[in-house]
């Protein structure tokens, strides 16, 4: 977003907004980044302080009514008389009071007033909340959509083999294929097959945890199913809020229902009479990041939606290893029948292979060593081990560690210096972290922004469409990015996180792992950080996992 709105405002206001602790915190930082240029006073320049500002909360402050009425306050006569014809005639003596007044109360939804009021005052429309959808939605109609490409000579033979073992009675299998190598479209290959080989109608559920990754799903089913139908079919959406009636009461031909387990745990516990549609009469469900599968909520929705003739699909992304060689993988492998299928073995290894055809990114792998030494209580183990993360008392004692912080700068600003047109994802602490080195990185003069789970889908799609347009160096998230994020021009990926869960870790890397051959980039830098925490084992143990992805600096 363009930061002139916010230069209305004065210095002393934008000041007060910013709050003196982040005014300090970059008085900090920039001298050590920026020390050949640095003059403090400059920082206090209304432009600069609009910039911090709108990379800190200029969006969030929007939806504060006092925000909007010092904002609309600030504004000059000539400005509001451009906003009078919103709310009054022609012939409606001007008052800059009622003007505010007015708009001050508008109630800042998405509507054709506050569409108006944003184009007048040049604020991108985004900022506005989403329009409410209504659910479910349903295609019946595909036209084809290009280009359209075949699968891969691997892909093809996991699909063959997945097609194959569908043909046995309440088959239950993994589909294991590594991070960036094409899961998603095989499965949708697998599905298609699947409803054009039966001799009847089938019903379809595919479920994933993510809105963004119901979103992908939804649209690689309309992408594949256009080229390879040959019966009618209904794909239904089911995920946000909504519609009350979540579908039909009888499904009338074959169909494929993509949907959330929040959204599906959330209305079987209200009334699973709304399930009587597909209740106990699926062919097929496909869980998305199989690992969910076995979590108590997940599993109550898949035990309810099906029946002992239910076919069931898992995907993950974890490489080169078959799920039931790990003993805390147990419980996951008797649910899916010990049964994996994976990309067979090549003589350079899959990984290598995969690297070789152009599918895979060369991953440089680079490490921040912390010397500050970090103990865990016996509690903070406790959660650590029952969590796979850091207690938040832990993450936000490294979001105040100002060494950490200025070593991630100086990573991220080398990037930047050595490619000016990089595309460099990086995932923070917590919002706050990822917002304050957005912050700072917008100070030193790099295009970045920030989003979080609060950020509208309007908003976000705005700023996910600058990034891949490359208008942006960086975009900063906590792991909002880790899943359901196509950006495949990605080339550096920042994990400020300690992460020490292999699941997590595998989806995070993904997000730059995607080769040449399939729009991406030939390497990918992957930075991440080795803090010094005692009293619980390091996570160089998600490192060595993907070991063979990495070449170190």
């Amino acid at each position: 977003m363009s930061t002139s709105p916010w230069k209305k405002f004065s210095s002393e206001q934008l000041q007060t907004y910013i709050g003196t602790n982040t005014l300090e915190e970059l008085t900090y930082y920039l001298p050590l980044l920026r020390s050949q240029e640095f003059n403090e006073s400059d920082l206090y320049k209304k432009s600069n302080l609009a910039t911090i500002f709108n990379a800190f909360s200029g969006v969030d402050y929007l939806e504060k009514k006092e925000f909007r009425k010092d904002f609309f306050s600030s504004l000059d006569d000539e400005t509001l008389k451009k906003i009078l014809p919103l709310f009054f005639s022609e012939e409606y003596k001007f008052s800059r009071e009622k003007i505010i007044d007015k708009c001050s109360n508008l109630k800042w939804e998405r509507n054709p007033e506050t569409e108006r009021l944003t184009n007048i005052l040049n604020i991108d429309e985004s900022l506005l909340p989403d329009k409410k959808e209504s659910i479910p939605e349903v295609i019946s109609n595909f036209e084809a959509v290009y280009p359209f490409k075949s699968l891969k000579e691997y892909q093809s033979t996991v699909s063959f083999k997945a097609i194959d073992e569908l043909k046995n009675s309440a088959a239950r299998f993994v589909i294991q294929m590594p991070t960036g190598s094409g899961k998603t479209r095989v499965a949708m290959e697998v599905i298609s097959q699947f409803v054009n080989e039966s001799d009847k109608d089938v019903k379809v559920l595919w479920l994933a945890h993510q809105k963004e990754l119901c979103s992908q799903a939804f649209q690689c089913f309309i992408e594949v199913w256009s080229h390879l139908k040959s019966k009618k079919l209904d794909l239904f959406r089911l995920w946000d809020d909504g519609d009350k009636t979540l579908l039909p009461n009888k499904l009338e031909n074959s169909s494929v229902i993509i949907g959330n387990f929040q959204k599906l745990y959330s209305e079987l516990t209200k009334s699973p009479s709304k399930f009587e549609s597909i209740n106990n009469n699926l062919d097929l469900i496909i869980i998305d990041e199989a690992h969910k599968a076995i979590a108590p909520t997940y599993k109550k929705v898949v035990d309810n939606l099906s029946s002992i003739k239910t076919k069931v699909i898992g995907l993950t992304a974890t490489p080169g290893r078959s799920i039931d060689n790990e003993e805390s993988n147990k419980s996951l492998s008797d649910f899916f029948h010990n049964k994996i299928i994976t990309i067979p073995d090549k003589p350079q290894g899959v990984i290598s292979y995969l690297r070789d055809v152009k599918v895979l990114s060369k991953a440089i792998y680079d490490r921040i060593h912390t010397e500050e030494k970090i103990t865990l209580s016996k509690k903070q183990r406790e959660y650590m081990e029952q969590f796979l993360e850091l207690p938040p008392q832990i993450l936000k004692q490294l979001t105040n560690d100002k060494v950490r912080n200025f070593e991630l700068l100086k990573k991220i600003d080398l990037q930047i210096k050595n490619n000016p047109e990089a595309k460099i994802l990086f995932f923070g602490l917590n919002i706050a972290h990822s917002k304050f080195i957005c912050a700072i990185l917008n100070t030193l003069g790099i295009k970045a922004s920030h989003v979080d789970g609060k950020t509208s889908l309007n908003r976000r799609a705005s700023i996910l469409e600058s990034f891949k347009k490359g208008e942006l160096n960086v975009l900063c998230n906590e792991r909002l990015m880790s899943t359901g994020f196509d950006a495949p021009k990605t080339d550096t990926i920042v994990i400020a996180r300690p992460t020490f869960s292999i699941v997590l870790y595998s989806q995070i890397i993904g997000r730059g792992l995607r080769g040449p051959a399939i729009g991406g980039t030939e390497k990918c830098t992957i930075i991440d950080v080795k803090d010094n925490i005692s009293g619980f084992s390091d996570h160089d143990f998600v490192y060595e996992y993907f070991d063979e992805y990495f070449e170190n600096i």
